[in-house]
């Protein structure tokens, strides 16, 4: 019964951030464009595992794969949101280099999704064990990578962001700043959702009888909690900031810069 309702809580809680989701996406247009679509995909993936939960297997193959891909679409969710305050600053302060990187962070993620994947099904049908824990330890391992190259683009912005940008209105850098602050403040709760998709993983392979993987209050708390905290964190500056798009077309930063010139 307590499955049962933190399924249906999970339900809920998700079809409304789903709404503001879809809100920001079409708000923040394409400076956004890859962030927003993923914290949509996470919020549907959530509606998903919770009408699971409450109509059908809630510890089935499905689940657990759903449950483990979780970290995938809020790391990318993340790096996206992270991009945007880079373009939000100084279109120009771009790299060459910079979809570069997006692209090698979108194939460590989808590298480490994949392997995990793989692994859950060759576990669940005890088909070569040896190799699937292999690729379980490799998948959770470019998860944790992912995660540090996140934390690293995230501090060096917002060590950049102490520098005042040039000819940027301040509207522009006060919405920057909340969005960076956002994904900042989301860090720590990955990272404790991480560990604990690292462990519920090692010890449902390792440790089936762990009282670890029954514990709904651990769930709760380390799973469940964190991910919603992150979401609605990133919702609510998603919200606040949602006319940065529309300020930045209207002539700031970079019209005004050019009439400058003039």
């Amino acid at each position: 019964m307590a499955v049962d309702a933190l399924s249906t809580a999970k339900l809920v809680v998700y079809s409304i951030f789903v709404q503001f989701a879809v809100f920001c996406f079409f708000k923040h247009r394409r400076l956004g464009l890859l962030g927003w679509w993923y914290v949509n995909l996470f919020c549907v993936l959530r509606i998903v595992t919770g009408a699971i939960g409450v109509h059908g297997d809630k510890n089935g193959e499905t689940v657990t794969i759903l449950n483990s891909i979780g970290i995938s679409p809020l790391l990318l969710a993340l790096s996206g949101l992270v991009h945007e305050v880079k373009r939000a600053t100084n279109k120009r302060s771009q790299s060459k280099f910079d979809p570069i990187f997006e692209l090698l962070f979108h194939g460590i993620v989808l590298a480490g999704m994949a392997l995990i994947i793989v692994a859950i099904i060759n576990l669940e049908d005890n088909d070569n064990i040896s190799s699937s824990k292999t690729k379980l330890d490799v998948g959770s391992a470019i998860s944790c990578v992912a995660y540090g190259l996140l934390v690293a683009w995230t501090v060096s912005l917002l060590v950049q962001s102490r520098q005042p940008p040039q000819n940027v209105d301040a509207i522009v850098v006060r919405y920057r700043n909340v969005l960076l602050f956002a994904c900042f403040l989301s860090l720590p709760l990955l990272a404790i959702r991480i560990g604990w998709g690292v462990a519920y993983l090692q010890l449902k392979i390792n440790h089936p009888g762990s009282g670890f993987l029954t514990s709904l209050a651990i769930t709760v708390c380390l799973s469940v909690v964190p991910e919603m905290l992150i979401i609605a964190v990133v919702l609510a500056a998603g919200v606040f900031t949602h006319k940065l798009h529309d300020t930045m077309t209207a002539g700031t930063p970079w019209t005004t810069s050019r009439k400058g010139r003039a």
